[in-house]
């Protein structure tokens, strides 16, 4: 089930940190203290299945391995729960919003009926873990539980947190996902540490972070060379580094990305976010069927996962399967109420190829109200708007978009369509609007 607004409101998407958005109304009330204004405003029913977001884990101390220890040990847990395809799971990247906030002020914004939060407290090489499951619409603790347990069993520990969840929820399994959840790949201790400490850089999303981050992982793919999680997050950080415009190289960035990532893909342990990244790196490099089938598989095994869902959709639109395309958008971004504005280019440009000019040209639109100096939004609405007859408006949006150096040509060549007719089709948009070949 989607995001649904006031039928009446006016909607926009705006900010709520660098690189993340939110579909706001605007005649919605304003937010309580301490919360993004613009999730407060979302209107989002609860799904018909079991549904949780998992907030970010208290570390009980100032130690710095705590603390990454907190964050390493909740991603574990969603990175389980993930992969079912009976649980609406909110993306660790929303829920990280909410780090400071509490399960009654987050909950209500993200669609979601059940929360799990958690404490986390290290003494040595000793961990106390205190976790509880709420229901917030019934307004009861579900359950809660404290674990003592070494360092060692840190991993034992997320698969039974991840089961009661599961348990407690009835989420349904369908055939294969037990083995595929519950699988352990990583016990080492020294990997461990470098493990939950990468993923703690990772999702401070800048670019030092992020390289020390892929340093973390490559360290453990050299001390576990048969698991997949070292190189499987190796090739998110280049491609992260590649698509945020951290590299200097952006194209050798996405190479490696995609040499890790096929290094990942080849174990029985793959969780799935490696064929996401090699999914796309096939797509640039043209070999679209390969390109089809990897992110598939992805959302195979990560039936709940955003960026899943989203890169699965970027690969739809550009092989000419553009209905699907616009559903796995649409679940992308009620995975995710606070989402990346790449979403909504994909979701434009889908709109445009499947002959939804009018959605096409709103959503073009709220893109550029949030990114007004996006390229990609600026073409998407020249091109709608040409396709909708509304050409006057299109080459005064041209005109507003001219670049030196520019031409129609040069653009529609980079994007990575299968059918070239496309490709010839989007340039003869952007010529009728005034820009040069």
């Amino acid at each position: 089930m989607l995001a649904r607004l006031p039928a009446r409101a006016a909607r926009t998407l705006v900010e709520t940190k660098p690189g993340d958005h939110a579909l706001v109304s605007d005649d919605s009330p304003a937010a309580g203290p301490g919360l993004p204004a613009q999730l407060d405003r979302l209107d989002i029913p609860l799904p018909d299945r079991p549904s949780i977001i998992l907030l970010p884990f208290r570390c009980m101390g100032e130690d710095p391995e705590s603390a990454a220890l907190a964050d390493g040990l909740r991603l574990d847990i969603q990175n389980a729960l993930v992969k079912l395809s009976g649980l609406l799971l909110i993306a660790a990247g929303t829920a990280n919003v909410f780090r400071n906030a509490s399960s009654e002020q987050a909950v209500p914004h993200l669609g979601a009926r059940h929360v799990l939060e958690g404490t986390v407290q290290r003494a040595g090489d000793r961990v106390r873990v205190s976790v509880e499951l709420t229901d917030t619409q019934a307004s009861t603790l579900v359950w809660s539980e404290r674990y003592d347990r070494t360092l060692d069993d840190t991993f034992v520990l997320q698969d039974e947190i991840a089961e009661r969840v599961v348990t407690a929820l009835d989420v349904k399994l369908s055939s294969g996902e037990q083995g595929r959840v519950w699988r352990k790949c990583l016990t080492d201790t020294r990997a461990r540490d470098h493990f939950y400490a990468g993923m703690h850089g990772f999702f401070e999303m800048s670019a030092e972070s992020n390289a020390g981050a892929r340093a973390r992982f490559e360290r453990v793919a050299e001390i576990v060379p048969d698991s997949p999680l070292g190189p499987t997050w190796v090739a998110l950080c280049y491609w992260f580094e590649a698509t945020r415009g951290w590299s200097d190289d952006p194209q050798a960035s996405r190479s490696h990305a995609g040499e890790w990532a096929e290094r990942a893909v080849q174990s029985e342990d793959a969780d799935g976010q490696a064929h996401t990244v090699l999914g796309n790196v096939r797509l640039l490099q043209g070999r679209h069927d390969e390109a089809l089938a990897i992110a598939r598989k992805a959302v195979s095994i990560r039936p709940g996962c955003t960026n899943s869902n989203g890169f699965l959709a970027n690969v739809l639109l550009h092989c000419g399967e553009y209905h699907d395309a616009i559903a796995h958008a649409k679940r992308a971004i009620r995975l995710s109420p606070v989402y990346p504005p790449w979403f909504l280019e994909i979701l434009a440009a889908a709109y445009r190829e499947a002959g939804q000019v009018g959605f096409a040209i709103s959503v073009a639109r709220e893109l550029l109200r949030i990114v007004p100096g996006s390229l990609h939004g600026r073409m998407l609405l020249v091109s709608a708007l040409v396709r909708g007859g509304g050409l006057a408006e299109a080459r005064r949006v041209a005109g507003d978009a001219r670049e030196p150096g520019f031409s129609a040509g040069g653009y529609s060549a980079g994007l990575p369509y299968r059918d070239a007719a496309v490709i010839e089709r989007i340039a003869d948009d952007l010529r009728r609007a005034g820009l040069p070949d």
